[in-house]
């Protein structure tokens, strides 16, 4: 189907005997995205990996996610099948489970103001003391493209309200709608399967769950509180797998170099994404040692006292693979020497072979968190 929307000759062909209710379907899609838009709905574009594995289950590919138009498309009708869904339970005023999302917390959205104040955004309040999805929309649709995109991204999602189960229509924030309803899948998530087992009772197709209405509403809110916890679980389990994935990949990779780019800059160093693999990895600070470096909050940047040099958030890099902890989860690279840095006369190999040294030490050490190297504007101390 993306094909026959990028116009490819032979997906053209291919498709000729739908291409007319496709055409349709798209523009409608596109209809019904923009009246979501229109209301205030949130739209992250937050990239996810995709592995790729050879015969032995090993990793030999990382990449982004790519949303195409024709993902788009799907997504938007689903959105509407739940919605629609949805509204129909409330109607009928039966017992089912409902997909919420609540307003923000006061406090969260004051951290998140802070916060997105720093990179120049700002939050307007409307008459009742709320933030409208509608106003993190704009925010969102201002940093697009920026070297903060990420961030801001990231920040606002966590000042979000986790998702759940409920056996009332509160609302989901996020998609700003009073009904929603998770029904589009049944075949991997209970809830869905619940909801369709409810169409099916209402429409006199299945009998009752359970005789006693009130032991089913009690045995229906605790099936809300399971799935939700168990949907938090599977998101982790998700999650986990594919940084040991890239854990995997990278430990092939130690002593390569590649281009990347500042994704955040800490005052224990800075964080960098791989152009050619969606991996990320930290370069501390220990291992920069041509200078004394300021940590400025304001400006997200590592800055050298003596030489001026600059670490910025959306800097291109080169960066070479130094180590990688499979119990910590954790990546670490090294900058690759250039032209412009302090002259050393020892070869590649033996600053890598040094910096390894250092960094493991005789009993490794844990990389230090934000928190506890505080924050501010901060001199990191060289190492001697």
């Amino acid at each position: 189907v993306q094909g026959f929307f990028d116009r490819e000759k032979e997906q053209v062909r291919a498709l000729d005997d739908v291409a007319p209710l496709l055409n349709r379907l798209r523009k409608l899609a596109a209809f019904l995205h923009t009246k979501r838009v229109r209301r205030g709905a949130l739209d992250f574009d937050l990239p996810s990996s995709r592995v790729e594995l050879d015969k032995e289950g090993l990793p030999i590919d990382i990449q982004k996610v790519v949303r195409l138009e024709s993902h788009r498309l799907v997504e938007e009708y689903m959105l509407l099948a739940n919605e629609m869904v949805a509204l129909h339970l409330k109607r009928a005023k039966t017992t089912t489970l409902f997909r919420v999302h609540e307003d923000p917390k006061k406090e969260k959205l004051e951290e998140l103001q802070m916060m997105v104040g720093r990179f120049g955004y700002s939050l307007h309040v409307d008459s009742k003391g709320r933030v409208p999805p509608r106003e993190l929309q704009r925010v969102l649709a201002a940093c697009e493209g920026e070297a903060e995109e990420h961030i801001i991204n990231t920040l606002v999602l966590r000042s979000l309200a986790r998702a759940r189960y409920d056996l009332f229509p509160l609302g989901h924030f996020g998609l700003a709608l009073k009904d929603y309803a998770h029904f589009t899948s049944p075949i991997r998530r209970y809830p869905d399967l619940i909801v369709h087992r409810t169409l099916r009772m209402l429409s006199g197709r299945q009998p009752a769950a359970m005789k006693d209405r009130s032991r089913y509403r009690e045995w229906m809110d605790e099936t809300a509180i399971h799935s939700s916890e168990r949907e938090r679980q599977a998101e982790n389990a998700e999650r986990d797998s594919v940084e040991l994935k890239k854990i995997q990949f990278m430990e092939r990779h130690i002593g390569d170099t590649f281009a990347g780019v500042i994704t955040t800059v800490e005052v224990f160093g800075f964080f960098v994404e791989l152009s050619e693999y969606h991996v990320s990895g930290l370069v501390h600070l220990s291992q920069i040692d041509d200078d004394y470096y300021e940590y400025r909050e304001q400006e997200f940047s590592l800055v050298g006292s003596s030489t001026g040099r600059r670490f910025t958030l959306g800097d291109r890099i080169n960066v070479q693979v130094l180590s990688v902890n499979k119990e910590l989860r954790q990546i670490d690279f090294l900058i690759e020497s250039s032209a412009g840095d302090t002259p050393t006369e020892e070869s590649p190999a033996k600053q890598l072979k040094k910096a390894k040294r250092d960094f493991e030490g005789k009993s490794k050490r844990k990389r230090p968190s934000a928190s506890r190297e505080g924050s501010g504007r901060k001199r990191a101390r060289r190492r001697r």
